[in-house]
This record gives C-alpha cells, sequence and structure tokens, in this order.
C-alpha cells in the first residue's frame, strides 16, 4: 500500500541555549507592592522547547530601564523577589511567586544566566503610591518670622515624593 510505519517520534529538548519569559510580570504596578502577576522563567534550547533537567542554571535578575535591553542602563530602584535573584532552576523552570520594585519608572526585568542567551520582560511601569498628610508641625508660624523646620507626616511616601506649600 506504499505506506511505512517508522514508529513513534518522540521530540526531544536540544541543548539549553537560552532563557525565556513563559509568564510575563504584570504591565502596571505600585512602588513596593507586589506585582498583581509575577513571571515566571525557563531554560530552553535554541527552538524554544523548555528543558525538563536543568536544576543547576541561576537565575540573576537585574532591573533596566523601559528604553533598554538587558546590557543597557539598570533602574534606579530594587528589585525584590521570591525566590531571590541568584536562585536556581527546578526542572529548568523558576516560578517567582512575589516580585516588587522600590521606584516609579518603567522598567524591563532582565534575566541572565552564565552561558545562556539573556532574557528581556515586557515593560512593567511602576507608579508611586499617591500619598496622604495625616499632619503638619507646626500648624501654623508667624509671617516674616525667620526660617523654621515642617514636619509633614503621611502614608505613602516614597525617596522622591515631592511636598508642595501652597502650590508650590
Amino acid at each position: 500500500n506504499g505506506v511505512t510505519n517508522l514508529g513513534t517520534l518522540t521530540e526531544v529538548a536540544g541543548v539549553k541555549t537560552q532563557l525565556a519569559f513563559t509568564t510575563q510580570p504584570s504591565s502596571a504596578a505600585t512602588t513596593n507592592v507586589n506585582f498583581p502577576a509575577a513571571p515566571v522563567i525557563s531554560v530552553e534550547d535554541k527552538c524554544g522547547n523548555i528543558k525538563t533537567t536543568d536544576t543547576t542554571s541561576t537565575i540573576v535578575l537585574v532591573p533596566k530601564l523601559s528604553t533598554q535591553t538587558c546590557s543597557g542602563t539598570d533602574g534606579n530602584g530594587i528589585l525584590s523577589s521570591n525566590p531571590a535573584s541568584g536562585s536556581t532552576v527546578t526542572n529548568c523552570v523558576i516560578t517567582y511567586g512575589t516580585m516588587s520594585y522600590s521606584f516609579g519608572e518603567s522598567i524591563r526585568v532582565c534575566a541572565s544566566s552564565v552561558s545562556l542567551a539573556s532574557a528581556s520582560s515586557s515593560i512593567v511601569t511602576v507608579s508611586n503610591p499617591v500619598p496622604a498628610t495625616t499632619s503638619i508641625s507646626p500648624a501654623s508660624t508667624t509671617i516674616n518670622s525667620g526660617s523654621f523646620t515642617l514636619i509633614v507626616n503621611g502614608a505613602s511616601f516614597v525617596t522622591n515624593s515631592i511636598i508642595n506649600w501652597n502650590g508650590s
């Protein structure tokens, strides 16, 4: 009948060559708050097949400005994650339970590992929370009485928060 059965073919992943974000981090986040969705990073062969036997590759995470590649300019904040940067993959995959960033700016998360091509996430826009003032001290002072220190108390202030007095 002209048909020859050559048996069952099984796809086998090749040699590990690259990292890939199989789940991207959230596109929007708030400073120092866990991203709504944390990423999953996998070790793949050159065709994008996820390896299944690697338990030795460590993944280092570095925040990069959103306009940069993995070799570009670092972000201004600190990227925190669980598991921590430098952790080892399990069966060629690392799933982050939490991830947060300490500065309001747009970033990409760069994942790298020795002898593997790096991977860059989609853009994450990290916004500062809206601060709320609960008190100021002194509550008032006499005009032209000289300089004074104004203490502002509240919530959700970050390092680069700016307080305006009478609109300026």
